[in-house]
């Protein structure tokens, strides 16, 4: 449902919604290396994820700028944290600016938790 309509690009790092990154992941390609190149091509400066879902796999030079901490575990959703990484400090500033902004419209219970610039 991200991707759906959206005018603006969502790479999909699992692959339901972005037909490289779901060819990559079927042959076992989509390693950091393979997501980094991918975030450089397509500009992406904002990186959405369940970690547990990519142990070793995220590039070096995302910086962890805040997380989502979600009231109660849906089945539709990957976990009970959704962690925001920018690429570099001025994507993190405005990623940091967003989530404030957004934290107000999360369901009842969940929570924003930022991380402290570096």
């Amino acid at each position: 449902l991200v991707t759906y309509r959206n005018p603006h690009m969502v790479l999909d790092l699992v692959g339901l919604g972005s037909e490289e990154m779901r060819r990559a992941s079927v042959e076992q390609r989509a390693d950091a290396a393979f997501i980094a190149r991918m975030l450089a091509a397509h500009r992406i400066e904002a990186v959405l994820v369940y970690d547990h879902w990519f142990p070793g796999r995220l590039p070096e030079g995302l910086e962890r700028d805040a997380e989502f901490q979600l009231g109660r575990f849906a089945i539709a959703t990957g976990g009970p944290v959704v962690a925001v990484y920018g690429a570099g400090p001025e994507a993190a500033a405005r990623l940091r600016a967003a989530a404030a902004a957004f934290a107000p419209s999360m369901p009842s219970g969940s929570r924003l938790v930022g991380v402290p610039p570096r």
